[in-house]
């Protein structure tokens, strides 16, 4: 499991959603908040504040919700960061739109608190499942690449980066040094822990 839900960013243009946001989130869930008013400066923040989670707001002047979203998609970053949408539009076909673009959820304005919690709640358990995917893809890499009794890297991962190393230096023009070891005895160790 990750760290629970901590840094939220909310994008939102209007002075007063986004005023009720943020204290609605640090008095509901404690979280750390910080409040943008344009796109432009929600993907500013982005970089500085390494939010867990984006309430991104759909129409704004100049850089729209879809636009902001797809610049956050973009970057490999922020590519799977959760984003749920805010729209005054609660029609089924401007929502199944918005979800259709990858959002975790839609959220319309006005929003209850419940609701708002709800969202919050799924927006963990992304946040939980993202997080033992990475850990199962290090585990599966490390297991590809090493050697289970002794944990070094196995053959296939050596000839890697010796391949890599080799280019390397051939391209910058560098001398390329290689050291071959031969344990005396070594067929004890096969023998008793198997090859």
């Amino acid at each position: 499991m990750t760290a629970p839900l901590q840094k939220i960013l909310v994008v939102e243009d209007d002075d007063d959603i986004r005023t009720i946001l943020k204290v609605a989130l640090e008095k509901i869930g404690g979280f750390t908040v910080r409040a943008c008013r344009s796109g432009a400066e929600g993907l500013a923040a982005v970089t500085e504040f390494a939010p867990q989670l984006v309430l991104l707001d759909v129409m704004m002047p100049g850089m729209d919700g879809p636009t902001v979203f797809s610049g956050l998609r973009g970057r490999p970053d922020t590519a799977t960061l959760p984003v749920i949408f805010l729209t005054a539009r609660a029609a089924p076909s401007d929502i199944a739109r918005l979800r259709a673009l990858g959002a975790l959820d839609v959220l319309t304005k006005p929003f209850d608190p419940m609701e708002l919690r709800a969202r919050l709640r799924t927006g963990q358990r992304i946040l939980n499942l993202q997080a033992e995917l990475i850990s199962m893809r290090e585990a599966l890499r490390i297991e590809a690449t090493h050697d289970s009794l002794t944990k070094i890297w196995n053959p296939q991962a050596i000839f890697d980066i010796l391949h890599k190393e080799i280019a390397r230096a051939e391209r910058q023009e560098f001398p390329l040094s290689l050291v071959i070891a031969d344990l005396d005895h070594f067929k004890r160790v096969n023998d008793t822990y198997g090859h």
